[in-house]
């Protein structure tokens, strides 16, 4: 179940972290980009892929939201299922002329996307 545990509002800031058994799915948008990053998270797996994949898919339709940014800082771990969903949200932002982007990429984490063989399906920065 899906806890709200902290929403913030300001001009230009519009925050919100969803609590999961004490993990943290946060996301912050800032003028036209929408950013994910994870707090006590360090798997994308079967078990949280879906929370993920509605989430950032609720940004992608947003018409106001230009760039779906995940942010993979202190993340380790990738199964078959959760690069299949970031393969999935990277498809259906580019249909809706959305950028997404991969940021703060850990070496471990790169290599499980080298392996899978999808590294040029996204811009990672």
């Amino acid at each position: 179940m899906w806890l709200v545990s902290a929403f913030a509002q300001g001009p230009f800031l519009l925050q919100r972290a969803i609590s999961i058994k004490g993990k943290m799915i946060q996301k912050i948008i800032t003028g036209k980009d929408a950013v994910f990053s994870f707090e006590n998270v360090e798997r994308i797996s079967v078990k949280n892929a879906n929370r993920i994949k509605i989430k950032v898919l609720r940004s992608i339709v947003n018409p106001k939201i230009n760039n779906i940014i995940i942010d993979l800082e202190g993340l380790e771990f990738i199964d078959t299922y959760g690069a299949q969903i970031l393969v999935t949200l990277r498809k259906f932002a580019r249909r809706k002329h959305k950028r997404f982007i991969l940021r703060n990429v850990s070496q471990d984490f790169y290599e499980i996307i080298e392996l899978l063989n999808i590294e040029n399906d996204f811009i990672i920065v």
